[in-house]
């Protein structure tokens, strides 16, 4: 082998793959400027400018010295830079003319594009306000000991109030209820009761091998050489017949085919010939035969010696881990509290019932299996209190939820009556930012699709991300 230097294979072997990766990289690169350059091409033709200024941009970031998409670009901003004034326009006489819903999209988007700083203090103002708005408000009343100092106040969608607001409800406890039970149960466990020395299953199966495979041999061995022997008489038979078919030939050719002795030789030779046909036949059926046997014979020697180095290895016996069932008394101390929520709002009056309960096991010392001795711990009524009232918080917050959804379908239910579009569009903008604000890709379709109409394409307007640019609240 010739040794070549480290700086030469570095050269012969590195360079390559180096020059195939920029290739590889700069062919990519190649393709994504491509596609970017006619992606914006094509929406610089249909007027929609933000998207083309992204992609010429995208474009020029892989090669920044192409001047076509130099001059595609700056076509591209001045058409949106006409589009932002005509926005810019819109949205102050929006927020004169109290459509805060509108005018918060529009400042909005005036943000997402120019972060100008009048836009984005009239965004945060508008987000808010509206929030607030459309939030559900609610007058509370509860003892904050037990159900929580801030009890539903970060529930989001609820605007809790101090004093008497438009919905006010009062939550209180009574009829603590507790119990106690304690019951033994009986509870098995296995363990390791010693080792026990056992007959090597392996060892014994693998003599029960060997002694199938060497009768295996033994009845190939004796089929082969039957088959063998009857090779040789059926080729001795062969030959012989073989003999007369040629003898009889002979006879045949030195007589007159019209005498009726040439009819009985040539009727003999037939017969000749077709016993000699019967003869190949028996020794193919019978070649046939001694192949499989010899196979056989081969297979069962082969595994005859895999069986003999395989007990040679194979210890006559093993050790085996004996378990045994161990059992012992388990006493479980249960423990229930339940409390009565009481909900009042103006026209209804409900209870729903708040349940604690725990469970603690104990136990005596068990060597044999490793348990060392356990008591059950007993929560103080006084604790019990405590996680019963932590239940009925939560059914109360869940209450609570289940009313500002509510509030929030009524929104809805507001907008689909409401025909005329800019009040449709003002209680969209509301309900998105009502409740738990989650989304509705419908709704926000919509929304786009009426800014479109009034804006052109020149602008995108994803609905949920102008809503979410920089909230504040809760």
């Amino acid at each position: 082998m010739i040794n070549v230097p480290s700086k030469v294979r570095w050269n012969t072997v590195t360079l390559p793959r180096i020059a195939l990766i920029l290739s590889i990289v700069l062919g990519l690169g190649g393709c994504a400027h491509q596609r970017h350059t006619d992606s914006a091409k094509d929406y610089l033709q249909e007027g929609r400018y933000e998207l083309a200024v992204d992609d010429f941009k995208r474009a020029l970031k892989l090669k920044p010295n192409n001047t076509d998409n130099q001059q595609g670009l700056k076509m591209a901003q001045a058409g949106l830079d006409r589009w932002l004034l005509d926005v810019r326009s819109v949205a102050a006489l929006a927020y004169k003319n109290q459509q805060l819903g509108k005018a918060l999209l529009l400042y909005s988007k005036l943000v997402q594009l120019d972060s100008d700083s009048e836009s984005l203090w009239r965004y945060q103002q508008l987000i808010d306000q509206l929030t607030q708005q459309h939030a559900m408000k609610l007058s509370l009343q509860y003892d904050s000991m037990l159900l929580g100092a801030n009890f539903g106040e970060d529930i989001q969608g609820l605007d809790v109030q101090r004093g008497q607001a438009a919905s006010h409800i009062a939550f209180k406890l009574n009829n603590y209820q507790s119990s106690r039970s304690y019951v033994e149960s009986s509870q098995t466990q296995e363990y390791l009761a010693g080792i026990e020395t056992l007959v090597n299953p392996d060892y014994f199966h693998t003599q029960d091998r060997i002694r199938d495979n060497r009768h295996q041999v033994k009845k190939s061995r004796r089929e082969a050489k039957r088959y063998k022997s009857r090779k040789r008489a059926l080729n001795a038979d062969i030959d012989r017949m073989q003999q007369t078919i040629t003898q009889r030939a002979s006879v045949l050719e030195n007589r007159d085919p019209a005498t009726a002795e040439y009819t009985r030789l040539e009727r003999a030779l037939a017969e000749a010939r077709k016993s000699k046909a019967s003869l190949v036949a028996k020794r193919e059926e019978n070649q046939r035969s001694l192949d499989k046997y010899e196979k056989r014979f081969h297979h069962a020697e082969h595994d005859l010696e895999e069986a003999y180095e395989r007990l040679a290895y194979l210890p006559p016996t093993v050790e085996q881990e004996v378990f045994d069932t161990y059992a012992y008394t388990l006493g479980t101390l249960s423990q229930t509290m339940s409390v009565d929520l009481l909900i009042q709002e103006p026209g209804r009056r409900h209870t729903q019932t708040a349940l604690f309960t725990r469970s603690d096991s104990e136990h005596g010392a068990h060597p044999t299996i490793g348990l060392a001795a356990k008591d059950a711990l007993e929560l103080s009524g006084q604790n019990m209190r405590a996680e019963a009232d932590k239940s009925a918080a939560a059914l109360g917050r869940i209450y609570l939820q289940e009313l500002r959804d509510e509030h929030r379908r009524k929104l809805a239910q507001k907008r689909q009556r409401e025909s005329h579009p800019g009040e449709r569009l003002e209680l969209g903008v509301g309900y998105l930012l009502a409740g738990d604000q989650s989304r509705d890709s419908q709704l926000e379709s919509e929304l786009q699709q009426h800014l479109f109409r009034e804006f052109g394409v020149a602008g995108e307007f994803p609905i949920h991300h102008l809503l979410n640019l920089y909230r504040t609240g809760k």
